[in-house]
């Protein structure tokens, strides 16, 4: 995700949701040495805090049944900006250094974990770099740089829920068309991508996955407005539905890891003697 301006809210004309059970999104946070020497830990707790905030508020206006929570924030020194640029070096480095975290993570669909970094000092990176993520193979991570805005946190899970950007940005990025992306999807993932799940603009201002200069605090979705023009449409932009139909997901996979913890502590309890 590139850097953006949050738009004012004025003007937001928003739908009434319906009552859901709400999934709670734990996030584990792990630290660069180039984010300890930039922000102190107050700057920093801070501004972590503030994309959370800035999470749910989406989230909320968008009627997703979800909540983003602060889990963790892990200081990982070996960790260093020249990694930033492949995300899958990134993890794997993760991974060697806190293997045991990464597999208790993964373990549960809910719990988000990424690195932050911090171009502050450097011209190592482009802007259009603030976030990454790779769906297809990491589906609970991703990577941010620290100086990014608000939205950048919310865009980058809005990806690992299979949120799309605006169908012209994914069009001129993927340079293949929609049918040629799904036949490229792995089989095991066709049911994540919908034709449905793309930003939009509205009035001059881009929804959280588009790219644009101004950005609104909602997914797209056709049952909201600005300024009186529909911010979505539904037939190719509706990425608060894909976010909704996520959150069923995620809980039919936490309901099933429950029944197996109980099913397995079942199993271990000792026969009764009389």
């Amino acid at each position: 995700m590139s850097a953006s301006v949050m738009a004012s809210p004025e003007n937001l004309i928003l739908p009434k949701c319906q009552q859901e059970e709400v999934v709670k999104t734990p996030i584990t946070f792990f630290l660069s040495k180039e984010v300890k020497d930039d922000y102190s830990p107050y700057v920093r707790e801070g501004m972590i805090q503030s994309w959370i905030n800035r999470a749910n508020l989406i989230l909320k206006n968008s009627c997703v049944p979800m909540h983003r929570t602060l889990h963790q924030i892990v200081e990982v020194d070996e960790l260093n900006l020249q990694e930033f640029e492949s995300i899958n070096v990134v993890h794997s480095m993760l991974e060697y250094y806190d293997p045991e975290s990464i597999k208790e993570m993964t373990r549960k669909p809910n719990h988000y974990y990424g690195v932050i970094f911090s171009s502050k000092r450097s011209e190592a990176l482009p802007p259009e770099h603030c976030g990454m993520t790779n769906n297809r193979v990491f589906p609970q991570f991703f990577t941010l740089d620290m100086a990014c805005d608000k939205d950048t946190l919310e865009h980058e899970l809005g990806h690992l829920a299979w949120a799309q950007h605006d169908i012209d940005t994914f069009s001129a990025q993927t340079e293949m068309t929609l049918d040629e992306v799904i036949e490229t999807t792995p089989s095991h993932l066709k049911q994540f991508f919908k034709f449905y799940a793309f930003g939009y603009q509205c009035a001059g201002k881009g929804t959280i996955m588009s790219y644009a200069d101004e950005v609104l605090p909602v997914y797209s979705s056709p049952e909201i407005s600005y300024r009186g023009i529909p911010c979505g449409n539904k037939k190719f932009a509706n990425n608060a539905l894909r976010l909704r139909e996520y959150a069923k997901h995620l809980r039919a996979r936490l309901a099933v890891n429950s029944e197996r913890v109980i099913s397995q502590h079942s199993e271990e309890k000792p026969p009764v003697t009389q």
